[in-house]
């Protein structure tokens, strides 16, 4: 007993270390990127609509598949999910890199790379912060839900725009080549994590249909009335955020 108790703590300190770093990397990435492909959109288009099109391509999929995201991530092991999410954000960076550099980039390509990135952090967003659970250790999950939020916001919303920047102008190639770099140094983190990451580990199969089960989350969201309440509260917050920005 004295034995699993010296090493559980060691466990947790790890996989919270890998959780904090994978998010610092994968924020910063997603920060660059959310400034490099509407400046490459630049040097395609003259039209303000279709470069701040970009950028609504990109967040597009919270809004249209945040949910079908979170019935997946219930349903399959979130470290595999974490992976193939970097793996698509990798061969999407490769694709546009290649395109950008043979002259082959046009709009519709960087609308379609902006939506699989989209897609992509939805899944990696929604897969880490499920994964928290079985990784750490009740008294641990405080510490490492604060660290990860505060790796999300300072690489994601301050450092990232602005090395984006920086990379930018020295060349696109390089910026969208150092975020894929990026992705990859993720992954490599993430086999790190020590645990299994099932949401279920006795191989039970889900139940019930994907839209059954979003009208089984949305139901019983609506019957909690604190998280009904901070559901609402963080919609007004975040489209006045939106709305400022």
């Amino acid at each position: 007993m004295t034995r699993l108790l010296t090493v559980r703590p060691r466990t947790d300190a790890r996989n919270t270390g890998v959780l904090v770093v994978f998010t610092a990397l994968t924020n910063l990435a997603d920060g660059v990127l959310k400034v490099a492909l509407p400046l490459v959109a630049t040097t395609l288009t003259t039209s303000p609509g279709m470069i701040a099109a970009v950028a609504t391509v990109l967040t597009l999929p919270w809004l249209l598949t945040s949910l079908h995201v979170g019935v997946l991530v219930d349903r399959f092991d979130r470290r595999a999910l974490l992976l193939a999410a970097n793996l698509v954000r990798v061969a999407t960076m490769v694709g546009a890199v290649a395109a950008l550099l043979t002259g082959a980039l046009s709009l519709p390509l960087l609308y379609a790379a902006a939506a699989l990135m989209g897609v992509a952090e939805v899944v990696a967003t929604t897969a880490s912060v499920a994964l928290v659970p079985s990784a750490v250790t009740p008294p641990g999950r405080e510490r490492a839900n604060a660290w990860m939020a505060g790796a999300e916001t300072a690489c994601g919303e301050f450092t990232g725009p602005f090395v984006g920047g920086v990379l930018v102008a020295v060349g696109a190639g390089l910026a969208l080549g150092a975020t894929g770099a990026v992705y990859v140094v993720g992954m490599l983190v993430l086999l790190f994590l020590v645990g299994r990451f099932a949401p279920n580990p006795g191989g039970e199969r889900p139940v019930g249909s994907v839209h059954g089960r979003i009208g089984e989350g949305l139901a019983h969201l609506w019957r909690q009335p604190m998280l009904r309440g901070m559901a609402l509260l963080l919609t007004v917050l975040c489209a006045c955020w939106g709305a400022w920005l």
